[in-house]
């Protein structure tokens, strides 16, 4: 088992996965405040997953060579530009910025970075 629940559609088709929630007393980490940043971060993730969505897939925007295609020189396009306008629209608010500044450690940030090139 790999501990993730699956939402299924109507058909039941397979859906999404998401980890399921721990008990609050439980001593693996998770409690109420794990909790309410899992549901925090499951709210964020479902706002943002298809924001900007062109109507048009990955393989049509490469097929196409569309200027999202271009832009993200034809690797996960789409995902791309869902995470860009995401922290685009969250960086344009101060407080938001200053939070998710706070809490990124510099170098951790920094080795992340590089590490994907």
């Amino acid at each position: 088992s790999t501990g993730l629940v699956s939402l299924n559609d109507e058909e039941g088709n397979g859906g999404h996965q998401i980890p399921p929630q721990g008990d609050n007393d439980s001593e693996d980490g998770n409690g109420p405040q794990s909790d309410r940043l899992a549901l925090f971060s499951t709210l964020v993730a479902a706002i943002v997953h298809d924001i900007g969505h062109p109507g048009f897939n990955n393989s049509y925007q490469v097929n196409a060579r569309t200027n999202l295609a271009i832009t993200y020189n034809d690797n996960s396009v789409l995902e791309n530009m869902h995470a860009s306008k995401a922290f685009s629209m969250l960086f344009q608010h101060e407080s938001v910025a200053a939070t998710i500044a706070a809490s990124q450690d510099n170098n951790d940030y920094n080795n992340n970075a590089s590490n994907e090139k």
